[in-house]
């Protein structure tokens, strides 16, 4: 099920890079949370779940996260607010929305609202990997991704990311 994630598989070693991302998986739905943790655990990333927003603070307190995949129907603070509250707070963390709300409006709203990758329910973990792998490998070049370095950034991209930010 797993041959085009292994060595050799066309992608290189991902576990190699997979295993230096922490993910919070916020889903309130206990037996999905449970195998979308379990799954990624065995791609070797550190994943962990948690059943709501307000449960979030506590979970980062813990440990940070590098990437967040969130649903939107959540009991309390629902995805999209928290969304919203993290990329304000938590520019460089990487969100991904995992959601069975599949309208084109609701894409935007999703991404308006900080997504950087918005995926549809039913998903496999294979897409999952891939978004999860897509994300991280933008996210290591950027200012303040686990190290806080932002040495990896090419000097011309640091002089537009360091214009843009002076802009905002």
């Amino acid at each position: 099920r797993y041959a085009a994630l292994s060595p050799g598989g066309g992608r290189g070693d991902v576990r190699v890079m997979a295993a230096t991302v922490n993910i919070i998986v916020i889903e309130d739905h206990d037996d999905l949370r449970d195998i979308t943790v379990e799954a990624l655990c065995g791609l070797g990333y550190y994943a962990r779940g948690i059943v709501c927003a307000e449960a979030l603070d506590a979970a980062l307190a813990t440990a940070p996260a590098d990437v967040l995949i969130l649903d939107l129907s959540l009991p309390g603070e629902d995805g999209i607010s928290l969304a919203c509250r993290l990329r304000t707070s938590q520019p460089e963390l990487g969100i991904i929305m995992v959601t069975a709300r599949d309208q084109g409006y609701q894409r935007v709203i999703g991404y308006d609202s900080g997504a950087d990758i918005y995926l549809t329910k039913p998903t496999s973990i294979e897409e999952l990997d891939a978004a999860i792998h897509s994300l991280t490998r933008r996210l290591r070049r950027t200012p303040d991704f686990a190290s806080g370095s932002g040495a990896t950034i090419q000097p011309k991209i640091k002089a537009l990311h360091d214009a843009l930010l002076c802009a905002e």
